[in-house]
C-alpha cells in the first residue's frame, strides 16, 4: 500500500470512527490483531507476526519475529514463558499462552489425548465483539461516574438541574415564577444555606406546604412574595425573621391571620398585603404588634 492509499484509508478510518463515536485506538488495535490472525492464516505463517497499523501515514506493515537461541534448544516451559512476557507487554494478556504444537499434534488431542496441562491457547479477537466489549465497559464507566456526581451534588444544584436555572447560594435575591414549582422542589431550595438572602419570591405556582421558611437560610428575609396556593399559614408562628419589613401574600386560600399576629417578626413589618384571600376576621390583629406597619391591604377579602 502506497502512501496516498494508506492516507486515504485513514481518511476513510477516522470517518467511521467519528460518525460512530468510538476511540480511535479501539478500532485501530481491533484491526491490527484481525490483520494478524488473517496474516497467520493465509500466509501458514508458524513465525510471530505481528501487524502495525502506522496513525499518522495510514500505512500497515507486517513484521516477523525471530528467535535467535544457542544450539542446546530452550524447553517448552521456557519458550512459553517468554512468549509471556511479549504478549504481556502487546496485548495485556493475564494467562500465560499455550505454545502452539504441530498440526498433527492438535489433531491427537483433538481426538481425546489429555497432557494435563490446562493452560489457555492464544486466541485471536473477533474485533467487532472487541470493539462492542470496549464500548460497553466505557459505557458503564461513564454511567458509574454521572451516578457518582449525581449522589455528591447539593440540593441547590439538583435544583438549578430540575429547573434549568442558575440560583447561586450567595444570591440576594430569589424570583421563581414558574408553574411546576411545587412542594419537593421547595424543600430542596429550604436545604441551602443562603448567605446573603434578602428578597424572596415565589408567585404563580402550586406550592401548599411552607414549612421550609423555619430553615436557617431565610432568616435574613426582608422582602417576601408569596403567591401560591397556601391554605395553612400557622408556620410562620415559629419562623424567626430578623430583618423581615415587607410580607405579600395575595391570592392564597387562608382564612385565619392569627399565626400573623402571633409572628415574632410583626414588631418589623412595614407592609402587609393580604389581598383576595377569603379572610373572614382580623380580630386576631389587636393581639399583635405592628409597630412599624405602614401600609395593610386587605381587600378583596
Amino acid at each position: 500500500m502506497d502512501k496516498m492509499n494508506g492516507k486515504e484509508f485513514k481518511k476513510a478510518l477516522d470517518n467511521i470512527v467519528k460518525e460512530k463515536d468510538i476511540d480511535p485506538e479501539i478500532v485501530y488495535s481491533a484491526m491490527e490483531l484481525a490483520l494478524t490472525s488473517a496474516y497467520k492464516k493465509n500466509f501458514n505463517s508458524k513465525t510471530n507476526v505481528k501487524v502495525l497499523f502506522d496513525r499518522e501515514t495510514g500505512e500497515i506493515k507486517v513484521y516477523s519475529y525471530l528467535t535467535v537461541v544457542e544450539d542446546d534448544k530452550k524447553t517448552k516451559e521456557e519458550y512459553e514463558d517468554e512468549l509471556f512476557e511479549r504478549y504481556a507487554e502487546d496485548d495485556e494478556l493475564d494467562t500465560k499462552p499455550e505454545v502452539e504444537e504441530e498440526q498433527a499434534e492438535e489433531t491427537e488431542d483433538a481426538e481425546g489425548e489429555d497432557d494435563g496441562d490446562d493452560k489457555p491457547k492464544v486466541s485471536f479477537f473477533n474485533p467487532e465483539t472487541e470493539i462492542k466489549l470496549r464500548m460497553q465497559k466505557e459505557n458503564e464507566e461513564r454511567k458509574k461516574k454521572e451516578e457518582e456526581l449525581e449522589k455528591n451534588k447539593t440540593p441547590l444544584q439538583k435544583l438549578n438541574d430540575k429547573l434549568k436555572m442558575n440560583i447561586n447560594i450567595n444570591d440576594k435575591k430569589i424570583t421563581i415564577q414558574k408553574e411546576h414549582f411545587n412542594n419537593d422542589y421547595f424543600k430542596l431550595l429550604s436545604k441551602n444555606k443562603f448567605t446573603n438572602l434578602e428578597i424572596l419570591e415565589l408567585n404563580c405556582n402550586f406550592i401548599t406546604d411552607l414549612k421550609g421558611l423555619t430553615e436557617p437560610g431565610f432568616k435574613n428575609l426582608k422582602v417576601i412574595y408569596l403567591h401560591t396556593k397556601i391554605k395553612d399559614i400557622s408556620f410562620f408562628e415559629n419562623v424567626q425573621f430578623e430583618n423581615l419589613e415587607d410580607l405579600s401574600l395575595i391570592e392564597n386560600n387562608f382564612s385565619s391571620v392569627d399565626s400573623i399576629a402571633k409572628a415574632p417578626f410583626v414588631k418589623n413589618l412595614k407592609k402587609l398585603d393580604l389581598y383576595k384571600n377569603g379572610i373572614t376576621s382580623i380580630s386576631g390583629f389587636s393581639k399583635g404588634h405592628f409597630d412599624k406597619l405602614s401600609k395593610l391591604v386587605l381587600s378583596k377579602n
